[in-house]
């Protein structure tokens, strides 16, 4: 006869909540890891869908998303589109346990067009692909505008207008207008961070500065410079910088071009702006102008952080100004592949700063340049110039290491 061993059930061992989130705070770049966090048990995924649902184009199956963002559309606007005949749940009682779009944190608006036409693509049914993702990508836009808008302590901190397939950015204005006149009492008070990659109607930034009132970071990037702006939008823009409260961080990418009234608009954040990124201007196109680009930030005694980058054709002219300014709360200075004059900017910026709070100084020069060691020396050289006698003597110019030791470890002078 055989005997049955009676054996005790395992039981599941549930980690407290606070050590969950500090498993996820470890893992935070670990994009695998976290998803599979939704399959272990209850606790475990209800530790994990806020921190994926914050993300989810980074984390989740592009039509995964749309099948369960339509699921959280309201019964009245699922039914109009299964009338449209889009396969979605028209049924009463589907509703989702958790409601997915309140979690979202960062929408990518040409990201969110991307994954609707792949979830169109998906269905069996052959459709008119872009008519059909048009339609479906604005009723859940306005669900994520208004849920966000409606709510004092939404979660969504940052909005990308990107690019997106089939020339999507041509929408945007009319989706921001509307909810602006549709909602002209709420706005979207949590987003801190703004970025436009393209802008087919400068008019919409009137519309943002309205919708987006307390921007800290604001981004201009990729074709948003191209072609130049004309009077009309630089003047639109200037009223838009005016709007903001209290923006703290600027991007922009000129693009080749000479955004003097862009950057001469930052006067008017130049109590809150801490910090300042300027790429690829070409100072060429500065004759058509006897201001200086630089004449704004000047006034910007809150600057933390300065980076210009891929800048080209400067001379000391233009830069005259930046030259001689002091920013008492400066901490980092990155001069990265500009050419002309800007390795005498970061020389003599080092030696008006090194006895205030700075702590970094990077310079990469322009890596097309043949004559590397004029560069390196004409450096030293200027340090030598400016600087005080008890910093470093005019005969120490050939080794770099002694203008590292002068500092005393305050300042980390990168010179590659």
């Amino acid at each position: 006869m055989v005997k049955l061993l009676k054996t005790k059930p395992k039981k599941n061992i549930n980690l407290p909540a606070d050590v969950l989130f500090c498993i996820l705070f470890y893992l935070e770049n670990d994009k695998k890891s976290i998803s599979s966090f939704i399959n272990v048990n209850r606790a475990w995924n209800q530790a994990a869908v806020p921190k994926i649902w914050a993300y989810p184009f980074e984390y989740i199956y592009l039509p995964k998303i749309i099948e369960l963002y339509t699921m959280c559309l309201p019964y009245k606007d699922r039914k109009q589109l299964w009338w449209r005949g889009f396969p979605v749940n028209n049924s009463k009682m589907c509703k989702p346990n958790v409601n997915y779009v309140a979690f979202l944190k960062q929408l990518i608006l040409g990201k969110l067009y991307e994954a609707v036409e792949r979830w169109i693509e998906a269905k069996p049914r052959s459709w008119a692909v872009e008519k059909n993702a048009k339609t479906l990508w604005d009723v859940l836009c306005k669900l994520i505008f208004t849920i966000n808008a409606q709510n004092p302590s939404s979660p969504l901190k940052s909005l990308s207008c990107d690019w997106g397939p089939n020339r999507i950015w041509h929408q945007y204005p009319a989706i921001i207008s509307h909810f602006q006149k549709s909602l002209p009492s709420y706005s979207l008070l949590n987003v801190q961070k703004l970025s436009l990659h393209y802008i087919p109607n400068w008019r919409m930034l009137l519309d943002l500065a309205k919708c987006l009132p307390n921007i800290e970071s604001l981004e201009i990037l990729d074709y948003a410079l191209s072609p130049p702006l004309c009077p009309l939008n630089e003047r639109i823009f200037e009223k838009f910088m005016g709007k903001l409260k209290c923006l703290r961080s600027f991007m922009i990418f000129a693009h080749g071009t000479y955004p003097l009234i862009m950057l001469q608009s930052i006067g008017a954040q130049s109590a809150s702006l801490r910090t300042l990124e300027i790429v690829y201007v070409n100072f060429e196109d500065s004759t058509k102008s006897s201001r200086s680009i630089f004449s704004a930030l000047v006034t910007c005694q809150n600057l933390q952080h300065l980076v210009i980058k891929n800048c080209f054709f400067a001379s000391e002219s233009h830069l005259s100004l930046l030259t001689h300014a002091i920013f008492p709360k400066l901490e980092t200075i990155q001069i990265i592949k500009s050419t002309y004059s800007f390795n005498r900017l970061i020389a003599t910026m080092v030696i008006n700063h090194y006895q205030l709070k700075l702590e970094e100084a990077l310079y990469i020069p322009y890596q097309f340049h043949n004559y590397w060691n004029s560069f390196q020396q004409q450096i030293l050289i200027s340090v030598s110039a400016w600087c005080q006698a008890n910093l470093i003597s005019s005969e120490q110019t050939q080794k770099l290491v002694t203008i590292e030791k002068k500092f005393s470890q305050r300042i980390k002078l990168k010179l590659y």
